[in-house]
């Protein structure tokens, strides 16, 4: 079952967290920090400690090309 979290029900686009990116491909919130430290995902820094934040529509994306949907 393919699972689309990149919008919101008022159709605005959602950032993620890392937790909430790593629960959704059923990883472990390193293997998230990993894959965007080398480019495979995309993340945006935040705040002062640098805290990372996803665009939901770009985790659609990766588990669209890593074939993760199909879990």
């Amino acid at each position: 079952m393919q699972q689309n979290v990149a919008l919101q029900p008022d159709g605005e686009k959602r950032l993620l967290t890392l937790r909430e990116v790593a629960r959704i491909l059923r990883v472990h919130p390193n293997s998230v920090r990993r894959w965007a430290d080398g480019g495979l995902i995309r993340s945006i820094r935040i705040g002062v400690r640098g805290d990372r934040r996803f665009m939901a529509e770009d985790v659609d994306s990766y588990l669209e090309s890593s074939g993760s949907a199909k879990r």
